[in-house]
């Protein structure tokens, strides 16, 4: 092994130690915890603690509560995931020639998967209320108990569930689905004419040099008239239609704005039912008819806890995503570029470390941060979400390194930069949009994040926007008008991100989806 390939695997053990270490306390260590755990029969108020082996399995599997609730999980994913599944290529394929408004459906389309769970939940509750609920006013004005009968709640579940989801699904298939539109050699028939989906023939293969006729947008695509100097010649150019085409072209993306704008019609509702009095919620005529008001707003500022929620929620995702890309950066290049013995497994080792829910880890990291000290902290907060956003970064900021051409690493070198110097220098600037994108991530998940911030907080010290928003106020009635404002403000940097950061965000989520 030459000395450069061992300062190379010396650099990779340093930069991916820190990644490694904080993996294996907030992730692998929890959950093989679990695992553990379950094989023991541990009540520790009467210090009663043996080894049991698989007594726990064995008894749930004559427990017929536990076999019915794996009966609905399956159905509940099958029937969503197949919804999903179906609708969001559907979606797909609607946006594949989107020309104008392009932007505004993108926003239209994330917004229900970027808003808070606990937003999602409070607007189908609206939604489904049996004597003020827009869906039952569309359905004719009976009254729905659509969460209270049993036969109903797992369908309306199920809708809420493929409302929120479909829109990642759409956004995944959509680039996919894509075929990259290079003009290229013919390798089917050897000898024959390239050609594209726009009738443009190239006698010969086109050099390297030419690689700027890449259509990557349907604006920058190949015309008959573009092939004057690269010896293009042209294919035979539709007559008469142009106007027609263009027509039809606008009314389909009108078509299109126009049924994203109508599944985002929950998140709307809410917002329209947070600028109107308590006096006409309880009746949709008198709700579209009432003017606007800003008394819910005020109320939620000025007497309840949202206010300071808010900062909570600001400073742990953004603690979040500084910790998470400051200990994933340096990993995913090593993991990226330099010699790690065992790299194929340490990768699947960490997206393993996803692979447990939140729900089995989150007792062992309470344990954790109780004898840390640091329940009910900021600290606390910020170390769980960790354990789901470093695996996150790794895999992403890894697929970006790549993205970076070696000849430029291999220029400093010569340059006289080590390792270091090298990502510090030069690879990190070049990584900029896809740190922006992969924080962006990490920072909407922090935002969201429900679970752990309920467990590991006590007071309004360190009570982020989910919990505060689920454990609103309401001792003799539901304040509907007040919860809608609360989700509104829950809502202000998801939709600020989805609209204003649309292009990182869409990069994050769309990374290797397709590589060239």
């Amino acid at each position: 092994m030459t000395v450069r390939r061992l300062d190379d695997a010396r650099t990779a053990r340093v930069l991916l130690a820190p990644a490694l270490l904080a993996l294996a306390v907030l992730a692998a260590w929890p959950g093989l915890w679990v695992l553990w755990l379950s094989l023991q029969r541990r009540i520790p108020v009467f210090g009663i603690e043996r080894f049991v082996g698989p007594a726990h399995y064995a008894f749930l599997a004559e427990d017929p509560r536990f076999w019915n609730a794996v009966q609905v999980t399956l159905i509940f994913t099958f029937v969503s995931v197949s919804l999903e599944f179906l609708l969001g290529l559907g979606v797909a394929l609607g946006l594949q020639g989107q020309r104008r408004g392009r932007r505004l459906a993108v926003a239209l389309l994330l917004l229900p998967w970027a808003l808070p769970s606990v937003v999602t939940g409070r607007m189908f509750e609206w939604l489904y209320h049996p004597s003020a609920g827009l869906l039952n006013y569309v359905l004719g004005g009976e009254a729905i108990n659509w969460l209270g009968e049993p036969t109903l709640a797992l369908p309306a579940l199920i809708a809420a569930d493929v409302w929120r989801t479909m829109p990642f699904v759409a956004l995944l298939s959509r680039r996919p689905a894509r075929v990259r539109p290079d003009v290229r050699a013919h390798r089917r028939r050897p000898g024959q004419h390239d050609g594209d989906a726009h009738r443009v023939r190239v006698s010969q293969p086109l050099p390297d040099a030419a690689a700027g006729l890449r259509r990557r947008h349907r604006r920058c695509r190949v015309r008959a008239g573009d092939g004057r100097g690269v010896g293009l010649s042209q294919g035979d150019r539709p007559r008469g239609r142009g106007h027609g085409v263009r027509g039809r072209g606008v009314l389909r993306d009108a078509v299109v704005l126009a049924a994203l704008a109508l599944w985002a019609v929950p998140f709307f509702w809410q917002a329209l039912t947070s600028f109107k009095p308590d006096t006409a919620l309880l009746a949709v005529e008198r709700l579209l008819a009432a003017p606007p008001t800003l008394d819910h707003y005020r109320a939620v500022v000025q007497r309840s806890v949202m206010p300071a929620a808010l900062v909570n929620s600001l400073g742990v995702a953004a603690l979040t995503t500084a910790f998470a890309l400051v200990l994933g950066a340096p990993g995913a290049y090593a993991l990226a570029r330099l010699p790690v013995p065992g790299k194929h497994a340490l990768l699947l080792g960490i997206v393993a470390c996803t692979a447990f829910p939140q729900v089995a880890i989150v007792g062992p990291l309470f344990v954790l941060l109780r004898a840390l000290d640091l329940r009910d902290t900021w600290a606390a907060l910020v170390l769980a979400d960790t354990s789901f956003a470093l695996p996150l970064v790794l895999w992403l900021l890894a697929g970006f390194v790549r993205e970076v051409p070696v000849a430029v690493e291999e220029a400093a070198e010569i340059d006289g930069a080590s390792r270091l110097a090298t990502l510090g220098r030069v690879v990190l600037p070049l990584m900029a949009p896809g740190i922006a994108s992969a924080g962006l991530l990490v920072f909407l998940m922090a935002w969201n994040e429900l679970l752990f911030a309920y467990t590991f907080t006590a007071t309004e010290a360190s009570r982020t926007v989910p919990v505060a928003l689920a454990l609103f106020p309401g001792v003799y009635e539901v304040p509907w008008g007040d919860i809608a404002a609360a989700s509104m403000l829950a809502s202000l940097p998801p939709i600020v991100i989805v609209v204003g950061l649309q292009r990182w965000l869409v990069r994050g989520l769309t990374a290797g989806a397709l590589r060239d």
